[in-house]
């Protein structure tokens, strides 16, 4: 469970991280 949870976390903070560096790109 904690792993799944883990893997989640970082899949989602993936994703996160992607979306700020393409707004801050688009300055």
């Amino acid at each position: 469970m904690r792993v799944l949870f883990v893997n989640l976390v970082g899949f989602l903070w993936t994703i996160y991280l992607a979306n700020v560096r393409a707004k801050s790109s688009r300055k």
